[in-house]
């Protein structure tokens, strides 16, 4: 049997989203076919949650092309195509389209194949057409994302390749929630809470969120709503207007903003509804979370999410894209809350099919069996 080593590469070393939860999963149940190391340009809160998990990891520097000094990119990457050799990796995985900018370089100086996990809607340019087609090949993390990068790349290289979920940890942390009798939603037990749970950015568009409240209170009054997540810095503008639009709705007594939370899985097994509201979103993991916790998922018809949700079998879909996308969501939150047996059926069999489908090691056993047939052949497509 052949085996293989494979390098992930990472773009930021501060951030910990679901890329990166994702392909720790993923790694955890590789077979022994497959040895991977996850690499981490320099030490932080990813590196941190490597090893938490007890994941090879390698710390290394390793600047941008586009940084200040000019050359630095190129010394790196003459020094890190070295170690690549050293360290008898066959193969590079860039797991995000900006990872790729941190050690193609490198992994031609060591003629070494790479593959570019696109998680993202990249921009159609002609910088990003030449990164794809450069590449040996490209995991799409969705059958939405494939189609929007097939016009930019080789298409013979672009593969779908789902993400797979742990699921035993996920629904461990909820059993010894519920065994702890614990409740941190900021209402009472009897109270039943639509949650809003991401990152807070403008194409994630949490202002369709927060227009649908008040078309809910005022058919169900005693319903309540969170929003769980926040900006980064450079868009805490996003966060600040939506505070200020809760207030001038006259909402503020219905809608409580939570943060960013460690324990989102175990809020969502408190919430009556989860709702996602983006433009387009490639593949959201957090449909997953709630889907394993038994949480009913409302979800955009656009990007990724219709892959993991069924319109009224494992969910319910609406159109997000509209200047009535807030009436559209409300109406749904509405018949999951006034419909509960018909929501609990939505929700047993969205959590049925994610522990038979992303919670096997069905999506595991595509990626080892692409990266073989990528590293058999250890001449890359450009020396």
């Amino acid at each position: 049997m052949n085996q293989f080593s494979v390098l992930i590469s990472h773009y930021r070393p501060d951030v910990v989203s679901g890329a990166e939860r994702a392909v720790a999963d993923m790694v955890t149940l590789l077979s022994e076919k497959i040895s991977a190391t996850m690499f981490v340009p320099s030490f932080g809160k990813l590196a941190r949650y490597f090893q938490e998990r007890d994941l090879p990891t390698w710390i290394k520097t390793i600047s941008t092309p586009r940084k200040i000094i000019p050359g630095l990119h190129t010394i790196q990457s003459v020094f890190l195509s070295a170690e690549l050799r050293k360290r008898k990796f066959d193969g590079l995985v860039c797991n995000t389209f900006s990872a790729t900018s941190r050690v193609s370089t490198a992994s031609r100086m060591a003629k070494l194949p790479y593959a570019i996990y696109v998680r993202e809607y990249v921009r159609d340019c002609g910088l990003h057409r030449r990164v794809l087609q450069r590449a040996d090949a490209i995991f799409a993390v969705s059958n939405d994302v494939a189609r929007h990068i097939e016009p930019m790349a080789n298409r013979k290289t672009v593969q779908v390749i789902y993400d797979n979920i742990l699921a035993a940890p996920i629904l461990e942390r909820v059993t010894n929630y519920q065994d702890m009798g614990k409740r941190e939603l900021p209402f009472d037990r009897q109270t039943r809470v639509v949650g809003w749970v991401g990152r807070i950015t403008r194409y994630k568009q949490p202002e369709v969120f927060i227009r649908a409240i008040p078309l809910v209170v005022e058919q169900l009054p005693d319903i309540r709503f969170v929003i769980i997540g926040a900006a980064k810095p450079n868009e805490k503008v996003v966060e600040v207007g939506l505070k200020r639009l809760v207030e001038e709705m006259g909402i503020s007594q219905h809608v409580v903003f939570m943060g960013q939370r460690e324990d989102s899985v175990e809020l969502m097994s408190e919430m009556a509804v989860l709702c996602l509201t983006s433009k387009r979103e490639p593949f959201a993991r957090v449909i997953l979370e709630a889907q394993l916790v038994g949480c009913p998922v409302i979800a955009p018809l656009s990007g990724g999410a219709p892959e993991a949700v069924k319109d009224g079998s494992t969910g319910l879909l609406f159109d997000s894209c509209g200047t009535d996308a807030h009436f559209y969501l409300a109406d749904r939150i509405v018949r999951l809350l006034r419909e509960q047996s018909f929501a609990q059926k939505l929700a047993g069999k969205a959590k049925e099919e994610v522990m038979a489908g992303y919670a096997t090691s069905q999506p595991v056993r595509v990626f080892e069996d692409r990266l073989s047939e990528l590293f058999a052949d250890k001449k890359p497509k450009y020396g």
